[in-house]
């Protein structure tokens, strides 16, 4: 099993098929945005939320809403500013499709050792 986790199969790949640049540039977005988008919607809607709850309170409450803001700008610009991932994607390593089979066989020969 170990054998097993070391290899990433790729179905696309094994049937002689190639990803194009873009498609590999977009494994890790979702309609072809980022996690950080979805993040930072995330706070901006909260945001509003509190910000429309606590302008109905009374007192010194109403003036958290100054606070609240300021806190998901602090955020939004972490976010912004230290982004996760680098400028240029990590390299994809591609595997031949003749090498599958290949590896399959290994595999089998060292699960049989084992035996």
């Amino acid at each position: 099993m170990l054998i097993l986790s070391t290899f990433s199969f790729n179905p696309v790949c094994a049937l002689g098929a190639t990803l194009t640049d873009s498609e590999k540039r977009m494994t890790g977005t979702i309609l072809g945005v980022g996690p950080g988008v979805f993040i930072l919607a995330v706070v901006w809607v909260l945001t509003l939320l509190l910000c429309m709850l606590l302008s109905r309170a009374a007192g010194l409450a109403r003036f958290s809403v100054i606070l609240v803001f300021f806190a998901a700008v602090i955020i939004t610009l972490t976010l912004l500013l230290f982004p996760r991932a680098g400028k240029f994607p990590a390299p994809v390593i591609e595997i031949k499709p003749c090498s599958v089979p290949n590896q399959l066989i290994s595999v089998v020969k060292k699960i049989c050792r084992e035996l």
